[in-house]
């Protein structure tokens, strides 16, 4: 008579060389990231800028976003509309309602090159230019009630208004 000896089932075995081979994928991904990761790249800002994420007051931050929109929704082969016009349209923050009152009630007035919003609350947030240059749109202030002499660059600089500008890094998606 002929035994054969048949061992149990088991998994031991298999189970361990599908860890082992865990393991070794964890590993060779995290020396690949550990290799390849660079720090993140600092933008640096000029002495008339500000970074709109942590420069600016949460109501400057809605104004920003609001004329950022304004720049992208306006014809620009069109002369450029009134303040009262875009008020009236509803578009913010041209629109005096609730909102308006409380990120500081700017007086918007419409001007070569752009709009000027003269804030009845510096304290709540500053005065603001839209600047519209090209297919580009810039957005400076200035806690101040008096508007700029002009919208060039050079002499909002001169007066001491500062352009706000959205800089992307790592910090941004966390």
């Amino acid at each position: 008579m002929h035994r054969q000896r048949v061992a149990a089932a088991g998994a031991g075995r298999e189970a361990g060389w599908v860890a082992l081979a865990a393991l070794i994928i964890i590993a060779a991904a995290v020396s690949w990231i550990g290799l390849r990761g660079q720090p993140p790249e600092a933008t640096a800002l000029a002495p008339y800028q500000i970074d709109a994420r942590t420069a600016l007051t949460p109501a400057e931050q809605g104004i920003f976003a609001d004329l950022r929109l304004v720049a992208l929704e306006l014809d620009r082969t069109a002369p450029l509309p009134g303040a009262d016009e875009l008020g009236a349209e509803g578009l913010p923050p041209f629109v005096a309602d609730a909102s308006w009152r409380a990120r500081g009630g700017h007086r918007w007035h419409a001007v070569d090159g752009g709009y000027v919003g003269l804030s009845a609350s510096a304290e709540v947030a500053a005065s603001m230019v839209l600047r519209l240059e090209g297919a580009g749109a810039e957005v400076w202030l200035k806690p101040t009630h008096t508007p700029p002499a002009g919208l060039d660059e050079a002499t909002l600089i001169a007066e001491g208004w500062k352009q706000a500008v959205s800089s992307f890094s790592a910090g941004v998606t966390r």
